[in-house]
């Protein structure tokens, strides 16, 4: 009676102890699927390993990189499948995580490829190093796009720097241009003043008839016009008057009436009516109640 009893005990201890392993290893085996579904959403490669290098869990992305499928991967060592150069640079890097307990990052090159890479430690009860999480994510496309546009940065700079150098030798060029033309302007001017002059006033002080005295006036007329800067306004891109417009203009400015540029030019008070609408045309005045005489001497 005792016997039977006991071993009733026996029987349900062992199937409440089967129930119990069977409803953990349901649970395990649902954690594993949800780890396993959780490294698979990741883009990078990701995988655990013990400190010993060897692979407890990872990703299709990781298993591939190693041209291994995911069943294959797990359970390697990843240092028998690193290049040489490589194996003792990873195992002190596993080292440093196990001494520091603290995520290690760092970048290599592997197979044509660029990674950035964390070591993540992973810690037991006791808060021991136990295992290690490794991320790496493929950055040799960004790594390129940065060192392209840093190429473009310097081509830019360089470019920068001959458009300045360039600029500079105008800017050179511009000044000797301006100095030229202001010695040429003050080598006319001093021949007009020593030589054209002198030749006129004498001619002036000598017995002439009225188109003699006429032509000498024009001439002389003339003469103030090649170096008076407002000449020069007036043939200008900004009004475009023609030598006789400009002739004309000078009159007008000196206050001289239209009878008197006409005997002064010998022509026509008509043809003299002309040219002075003409330059109130060309100067935007022919609607205006402006007097061109009082527009010509703000141009000065």
């Amino acid at each position: 009676m005792y016997n039977d009893e006991r071993e009733k005990q026996l029987r349900c201890a062992r199937e409440t102890l089967e129930r119990e392993v069977y409803q953990q290893s349901t649970q395990l085996h649902s954690t594993r699927e949800q780890l396993q579904a959780l490294l698979n959403a990741c883009m990078d490669s990701a995988f655990l390993i013990d400190l010993k290098g060897r692979v407890i869990a990872a990703n299709g992305v990781s298993a591939k990189r190693f041209g291994m499928g995911p069943d294959q991967f797990v359970g390697t060592c990843t240092y028998d499948l690193m290049p040489p150069e490589l194996v003792e640079t990873r195992k002190a890097r596993v080292i440093r995580v196990v001494r520091t307990k603290e995520t290690l990052r760092f970048q290599d090159q592997r197979k044509g490829m660029l990674l950035d890479t964390r070591a993540c430690p992973v810690l037991d009860e006791q808060g021991n190093v136990v295992q290690i999480a490794i991320f790496a994510r493929d950055i040799t496309q960004q790594e390129k796009a940065l060192t392209s546009l840093q190429k473009q940065k310097e081509q830019l700079g360089l470019g920068k720097i001959q458009l300045e150098e360039v600029n500079t030798a105008l800017k050179v060029l511009l000044k000797e241009k301006d100095a030229d033309r202001a010695d040429m302007e003050e080598n006319i001017m001093a021949s007009i003043a020593q030589r054209a002059r002198p030749c006129l006033e004498r001619l002036k002080n000598t017995y002439l008839d009225r188109s003699q005295a006429v032509c000498v006036e024009n001439l002389e007329m003339a003469l103030n016009e090649v170096v008076s800067p407002f000449a020069r306004n007036l043939s200008s891109a900004h009004f475009g008057l023609t030598p006789s417009e400009i002739q004309v203009a000078h009159m007008v400015k000196q206050g001289r009436r239209t009878k008197e540029i006409a005997r002064l030019l010998n022509l026509s008070r008509g043809t003299i009516d002309r040219y002075r609408e003409s330059i109130r045309k060309k100067m935007g005045l022919q609607h205006q109640k402006t007097k061109l005489r009082t527009f010509l001497s703000s141009l000065e």
